[in-house]
C-alpha cells in the first residue's frame, strides 16, 4: 500500500510538470510580440516613477527647508520671548525701583513737612511766649546814633530882585556935576534867579549840616525916571541952548552870576525839615544893559519959551558892574522828604549783607528833597569909584546935543548900594554813602487768643470759631476746632468777625480788633446755653395789626447776611409761626440815614428778604410770609446820634 501511494505521488508530479511546459512554450511567441509595447510602457513607468520619485524628492526637500525654516523661526521666537522677558524684568525692576523712590521722596517730603511744621510751631510758640513776656524797658539815651552821610545834586529856580538905593545923582560939588539932574522914581520888576549845587550833607540823628558848592545866575531889571540938564554953546557963541532930557521909563537890567559855598545847620522831623545858614560868595559875572526913551526939553534964548525936541531911544548899552568881593548872604529853607511817594528801595540788597558787612549802592540809596528857600544879602555888593562921582545916566560928545552912550546908574556916585534877594523852590537828589548794616530784629506777628467760656459757670468749653474778615466779608480758612476752649492763631492787621458755635449753646459772635503787629490780641467768648423748653399747648393769642420789633437781630455790616448771633430770635420767631399755623407776617425792613437813599432802601429789602428766607428754609410756607423795605423813611428816633441811629436800623414784624 506503501508503494501505491509512492508511485501515484510520482505520476502527480510528473503531470504537473508536463502541464507548465506546455503552458509556457504556447506562450512564448505572444510574449515576444508584445516587447515593445512593453518597453513602451515600462519606460514611460519609469519615467513616472522617476518624476514621482523626483517630486517626492522635491516634497522631502521642501519639507526639510520649512521644517528648518520653523525650527529658526522658533528660535528667533525664543530670543524674542527671552529679549522680552528680559525687557519686561528690566521695566519691572525699574518701575519698582522708581516707586521706591517716591516712596523716598514723599517720605523724607513728609519727614521735611513735619520737620517744618515742628519749627513753625516752635516759632510760634516762641513768638507767643516772647509777646507774653514782660517788655524791658528801653532807655533810649542808650540808643546807638550812626551818621549818615549823603552828597546832594541840587537845583534851584525862583524870583530875583536887586535892590538899590539909587534916589538922586550928580549932587556932587565936584567940576562937571550937574545940580539940576535929579532921580525922580523908580520901580523895581525883579527877573528870574537859577542855581545848581553840589554839596555834602551830614546827618547824625535829627541834626543836618550841609556845605559845598554852587553857582547862581541873578537877573533883575529896574525901570528909572531923571532929569538930566545940558548946555551948548556954540563955537562963536552966537548960539547958546538950554537942553533938559527927561525919562520915566528907562530899564536897567542887571545880571550877576555867583559862585557860592554855602554853610547850612539844621534839623528833620518826620519828613519834614529846615536849614538856616549862610553864603559866601564870589562874583564872577555882572553886567547891565539899558533901553527906554528919553523926551528933550529946549530952551533957546531966541525964543521966549521952551520947545520940545522930540522922543528918542536911548543909546543900547551893555557894560560891566564892579562888584564888591566877597558877597555874604543869609539863607534860609524849609523843605519836605519825598522818599515817601518818590523812593522804591529794594531789600535783595541788604538780603544778601550779613550784619556789620557795608551795603552796595543800589536805588534804597537815592533819595529826594523839595523846599522853599529865601537868600538875602547881608553886604553891598556893588563897587564904585571915587571918580564915577562925575559920571550921568547920559553921556555926549562934545559939542553934541543928543546921547551918544549910556552908564549905569550904580556908578553915579560913591553911595550907590546893591542888594539882592532870591526866592523860590528847590529839588534835590541824594545819595546816600552805603554804610554797614545792622539788621534789626523781625518784628513778630500779631496773635490772637480766644477763649469760650459759660456765660453763667465760667467753665472752658470746647467750640468750633469762624473768622470772618470785615473788610472782605470773607471767611479766613476753615472753621477751627478750640483745644481745651483755647484758640490761638496768627493774624494780620485789620477788623474780624468771630462767630463761635458749641453744642447746646447758642451762638456768639464777637468783633476783635487787631491794629497792629508784634501783639497779642486776647478775647473771652461767653456762651449761654440753650433752655430746654417744653412744648406749648397753648396757642398764643394774637390781634391782627399788631407790630413788633425783632431785638437780637443782627447783620454784617452794610450788608444782608444774617450773622450767627441772631440764631436765637430766629428760633422764636420760628417757634411763634409753629405753634400758631393760621398766622401770617409782614417782615419790614428800615435803615438809618446814612448813605445814599437808593441804596438804603435797597439794603432793607434785602434784610427783609433774608429774614423770610430762613424761616422758609427752616420749614414755614412761604405764602405765610411778606418782605418789604422802607429804607430810612420811618425812623423811630433821631439820626443825630449813633444810638438813634442804632435804634433806626431795626426789623419789624407785623401779624396779617
Amino acid at each position: 500500500m506503501r508503494n501505491i501511494l509512492r508511485l501515484l505521488l510520482v505520476i502527480a508530479l510528473l503531470a504537473s510538470f508536463e502541464g507548465s511546459y506546455t503552458s509556457a512554450y504556447a506562450a512564448q511567441p505572444q510574449k515576444k510580440a508584445m516587447t515593445a509595447q512593453q518597453k513602451q510602457k515600462a519606460k514611460e513607468r519609469a519615467k513616472k516613477e522617476k518624476e514621482r520619485e523626483k517630486a517626492k524628492a522635491q516634497k522631502a526637500k521642501e519639507a526639510e527647508k520649512r521644517k528648518r525654516e520653523q525650527e529658526r523661526a522658533q528660535q528667533q521666537r525664543s530670543k524674542e520671548q527671552a529679549k522680552t522677558q528680559a525687557t519686561r524684568a528690566k521695566e519691572q525692576a525699574e518701575r519698582e525701583k522708581a516707586a521706591a523712590e517716591r516712596e523716598r521722596v514723599a517720605a523724607q517730603k513728609e519727614a521735611d513737612r513735619q520737620r517744618i511744621a515742628e519749627q513753625k510751631a516752635a516759632a510760634e510758640q516762641r513768638e507767643l511766649e516772647a509777646l507774653r513776656a514782660p517788655k524791658p524797658v528801653v532807655d533810649p539815651n542808650e540808643k546807638k546814633i550812626e551818621p549818615v552821610h549823603y552828597f546832594n545834586l541840587g537845583a534851584r529856580l525862583g524870583y530875583d530882585a536887586m535892590f538899590d538905593n539909587l534916589s538922586t545923582f550928580g549932587a556932587g560939588t565936584q567940576a562937571g556935576a550937574d545940580p539940576l539932574a535929579r532921580m525922580m522914581n523908580k520901580k523895581l520888576i525883579g527877573g528870574v534867579g537859577a542855581g545848581l549845587q553840589l554839596t555834602y550833607e551830614l546827618e547824625y540823628s535829627h541834626f543836618r549840616f550841609e556845605t559845598g558848592l554852587g553857582f547862581d545866575f541873578y537877573n533883575s531889571t529896574t525901570t528909572y525916571g531923571f532929569t538930566q540938564h545940558r548946555t551948548y554953546t556954540s563955537a562963536d557963541k552966537s548960539i547958546r541952548q538950554e537942553y533938559w532930557f527927561l525919562s520915566d521909563n528907562i530899564s536897567e537890567t542887571r545880571n550877576l552870576g555867583y559862585v557860592q559855598l554855602p554853610i547850612m545847620l539844621g534839623a528833620q522831623f518826620s519828613r519834614y525839615y529846615f536849614m538856616v545858614g549862610a553864603r559866601i560868595g564870589y562874583g564872577v559875572l555882572a553886567n547891565y544893559s539899558h533901553k527906554g526913551q528919553y523926551d528933550i526939553v529946549i530952551e533957546d534964548r531966541d525964543f521966549v519959551t521952551q520947545y520940545g525936541g522930540g522922543i528918542i531911544d536911548a543909546p543900547s548899552k551893555s557894560g560891566k558892574i564892579t562888584l564888591a568881593q566877597p558877597s555874604v548872604a543869609a539863607c534860609v529853607e524849609l523843605g519836605l522828604d519825598l522818599d515817601e511817594w518818590m523812593q522804591q528801595a529794594p531789600a535783595r540788597n541788604r538780603n544778601r549783607v550779613k550784619p556789620g558787612e557795608r551795603i552796595p549802592f543800589g536805588r534804597q540809596h537815592v533819595h529826594y528833597k523839595v523846599a522853599l528857600f529865601a537868600d538875602y544879602e547881608l553886604l553891598n555888593i556893588n563897587k564904585t569909584h571915587g571918580s564915577d562921582n562925575n559920571l550921568m545916566p547920559l553921556t555926549f560928545a562934545n559939542n553934541e546935543t543928543r546921547p551918544n552912550g549910556t552908564n549905569t546908574l550904580l556908578g553915579l556916585g560913591t553911595g550907590a548900594k546893591l542888594t539882592n534877594l532870591f526866592v523860590g523852590a528847590k529839588f534835590v537828589v541824594q545819595f546816600e554813602v552805603p554804610g554797614k548794616t545792622e539788621r534789626p530784629a523781625p518784628t513778630p506777628p500779631a496773635y490772637m487768643e480766644i477763649t469760650v467760656v459759660d456765660a453763667e459757670t465760667g467753665a472752658v468749653l470746647p467750640a468750633t470759631i469762624t473768622v470772618l474778615n470785615q473788610r472782605t466779608g470773607k471767611t479766613t480758612g476753615q472753621p477751627m476746632e478750640t483745644k481745651e476752649g483755647k484758640l490761638t492763631r496768627k493774624m494780620s492787621r485789620g477788623s474780624y468777625d468771630l462767630m463761635a458755635s458749641v453744642v447746646d449753646y447758642y451762638p456768639d459772635t464777637i468783633t476783635l480788633q487787631i491794629p497792629e503787629a508784634g501783639q497779642l490780641y486776647e478775647a473771652t467768648m461767653h456762651m449761654r446755653r440753650i433752655p430746654v423748653i417744653p412744648p406749648v399747648i397753648e396757642e398764643i393769642p394774637v390781634e391782627t395789626g399788631e407790630v413788633f420789633v425783632m431785638h437780637n437781630l443782627h447783620f454784617a455790616n452794610n450788608q444782608t447776611r444774617i450773622l450767627p448771633s441772631s440764631e436765637e430770635g430766629l428760633n422764636m420767631l420760628f417757634g411763634f409761626l409753629t405753634r400758631n399755623p393760621e398766622v401770617r407776617i409782614r417782615i419790614m425792613g428800615h435803615t438809618d440815614s446814612v448813605g445814599r437813599d437808593a441804596a438804603n432802601q435797597r439794603l432793607s429789602e434785602g434784610r427783609a428778604n433774608a429774614v423770610r428766607d430762613d424761616l422758609i428754609q427752616r420749614g414755614i410756607a412761604a405764602d405765610r410770609i411778606e418782605a418789604i423795605g422802607f429804607g430810612e423813611t420811618k425812623p423811630i428816633d433821631t439820626n443825630d446820634t449813633e444810638e438813634g441811629r442804632q435804634n433806626n436800623r431795626r426789623v419789624e414784624i407785623e401779624i396779617l
